[in-house]
């Protein structure tokens, strides 16, 4: 202990003094956050104020300031002095997050999620200010024998919040495609694949192009096949929302043994769990419908938790089931093993043999991704769409594309790629998915480790398409997945206390950050399915009546509930009308087909529940 530090539970005027402010200030924290959530507006004006005067505030302030001070004493007489000063000092962390909550609720309320990321940020970095000041004056309780915390009792700890997790987001995705506000781009594309899949096998759909195709031409995703006998023991879409939310929450079983492989003490790993259980970046995509992207998190970590334990055999499977996930999946593998190349495996293993061991094995994974890579881009480029060099067209000359062209134009042009990467646009992006981690995996001794951080420059940052650096949509979850093995890398390195600060910092962060890009949005499907649950009912009815066998041309949010028409496609009202037997549009749009359907031979069958339903007679 520093010369000069009061030593808890010694009655010496100084530590009585600092006892006294950090109650009084945890006292203002609880108040004012229950001030700010009883007066909504708060945030925005001061006119409450006046309302409630000095003399009523302060009395407030004093009623909670003898509470906690009453805290204080009970919890010394049950457990000591020593125990009820910690005990109170503690109170300071819930206080904080308590008003940094009220603040960003209050704010929310009424700024755009642009405008308020940025207050967002300041709330967090307020709230580290805090946690460090109040953990700060514990070094106590940072000592060995204090983290008695084994793996079984964290895997314990982590499974309660994950369960939950899985099972709130799956209710309230599914929840959103009862309200009919999910589209055919992209579920009822995934949905019509699977129907195909369960009746013949290929994964083939007529809304996703336009015309019978395997999806397979659009990405390469053979591990689909591995979810497929989950759909079969229940086919319907909605399937496929539990299936996605569950494998991005059971994620935290394979994180939490590489923090194990790794050395990570229990409490620190513990720690690290709950943060990805709340990073926004892998919590509000799932609100995006469904892709093979957010399988990326379970397949990686299982491959890196058995690669970092030597077991081959699992190791090649989830390495498979990996790449299986997308031809863009084996960037996250390729660096993966190029780090481990790099580094010599040191970084993983102190012992020389078991790292020589790890370097072969990282050879041999270098090798299979890339032939797989190339494999699946080469299959790509003969039979279907090709790769969507599209999203990187401002680094391509006029007539030019493929991989050696952009690498050699960012070459020789490194300040345009300089300007696009710290583009304006990218900054939300970059704090809610570095920021949320509070850029502790920037924060590296060996800077070897930033291979792993080479896809979330590659695919987030250095592209133009706005879905690629925006967390609400699915190319979040590989880059992540790497930032968090970035993570765990560094703060091993930590001392208990800083571990401690930052995960405290970062739960924080995930959860007003996530508040902040989606506000209310987590509980809107249920508020307007309990509102208006039996009209979806009678929806959900008309479009079960519309024959099976017939061909049909559905709007973009009605067509996932008939995904299990076999000739299926999506109405664009710029496109020529397709003649099929129906068109299934919303009753009162503007669409161009209710100016000219009897014109094309359509007559209005039904029309209910705001769907209109038209049939062709001369198909019929």
């Amino acid at each position: 202990m520093a010369r000069g530090a009061a030593v808890p539970g010694e009655n010496n005027p100084m530590a009585l003094a600092a006892d006294l402010i950090y109650t009084l200030l945890t006292a203002f924290l609880y108040l004012s956050a229950a001030l700010v959530f009883r007066n909504p507006g708060a945030s925005s004006s001061v006119r409450w104020v006046e309302t409630i005067g000095l003399p009523g505030y302060l009395a407030m302030l004093g009623a909670v300031f003898l509470l906690l001070c009453g805290i204080r004493a009970v919890t010394g007489w049950l457990r000591g002095p020593a125990a009820g000063r910690t005990a109170g000092d503690l109170l300071l962390i819930p206080a904080a997050a308590a008003f940094g909550a009220a603040c960003v609720w209050d704010c929310r309320r009424e700024m755009p999620a642009g405008e308020m990321l940025y207050v967002t940020a300041g709330v967090i970095a307020v709230l580290g200010f805090f946690f460090y000041g109040a953990l700060k004056r514990h070094p106590e309780l940072f000592a060995p024998r204090k983290q008695r915390m084994g793996y079984r009792a964290a895997a314990a700890a982590v499974c309660a919040p994950a369960v939950f997790g899985a099972a709130f987001y799956a209710y309230h995705t599914v929840l959103r495609y009862r309200v009919f506000s999910a589209s055919c781009f992209d579920f009822g594309i995934f949905a019509q694949m699977f129907e195909y899949m369960a009746r013949t096998g290929m994964p083939l759909t007529t809304c996703e192009r336009g015309t019978l195709l395997s999806h397979f031409y659009v990405h390469f995703s053979p591990t689909y096949y591995v979810l497929l006998p989950f759909y079969m023991l229940h086919r319907s879409p909605e399937t496929l929302l539990v299936l996605q939310s569950a494998a991005v929450f059971a994620s935290v079983v394979p994180l939490l043994l590489i923090c194990r492989q790794l050395r990570l003490k229990p409490a620190a790993a513990w720690g690290i769990c709950l943060v990805y259980l709340v990073d926004p970046a892998l919590q509000q995509p799932l609100f995006y419908d469904f892709h093979e992207n957010k399988f990326l998190p379970l397949f990686l970590l299982f491959f890196i938790c058995f690669f970092l334990a030597g077991k081959r055999k699992r190791m090649w499977v989830f390495l498979l089931l990996t790449l299986g996930i997308k031809e863009d999946a084996a960037i996250f593998v390729m660096c993966f093993a190029i780090y481990v190349l790099a580094t010599g495996a040191a970084d993983l293993r102190e012992d020389a043999a078991e790292a020589g061991k790890m370097r072969r094995q990282a050879a041999e994974v270098l090798l299979l991704a890339a032939a797989w890579f190339l494999g699946a881009v080469s299959f790509l480029q003969w039979k279907g769409y090709g790769l969507m060099e599209g999203h990187y067209s401002m680094y391509y000359l006029p007539g030019e594309g493929g991989l050696l062209s952009l690498a050699r134009n960012i070459a020789m042009d490194p300040a345009f790629f300089i300007r696009n990467v710290f583009d304006a646009d990218n900054v939300p992006y970059i704090v809610y998915t570095l920021g949320a981690l509070l850029f502790a995996p920037l924060i590296v001794k060996d800077l070897r480790r930033l291979i792993l951080a080479v896809p979330y420059l590659a695919l987030g940052l250095m592209t133009t398409y706005p879905y690629q650096h925006d967390i609400g949509y699915q190319y979040t979850y590989g880059p992540t997945t790497l930032l968090f093995l970035l993570l765990i890398l560094n703060v091993r390195e930590w001392e208990a206390f800083a571990k401690t600060v930052l995960c405290t910092t970062c739960v924080c962060a995930g959860i007003l950050l996530s508040y902040t890009y989606r506000g209310h949005g987590y509980v809107h499907y249920a508020w307007a399915y309990e509102a208006n649950g039996a009209r979806y009912a009678q929806m959900e009815q008309v479009l079960a009546e519309i024959p099976r066998d017939a061909s049909v041309t559905a709007e973009t949010f009605l067509l996932p509930h008939l995904t299990d028409i076999p000739e299926l496609y999506m109405y664009q009202d710029s496109d020529t009308p397709r003649e099929t037997e129906y068109y299934v549009l919303p009753t009162g749009t503007e669409h161009r087909f209710f100016l000219q359907y009897e014109e094309l031979g359509y007559r209005l069958e039904r029309e209910e529940s705001g769907i209109s339903v038209f049939r062709k007679e001369a198909l019929h």
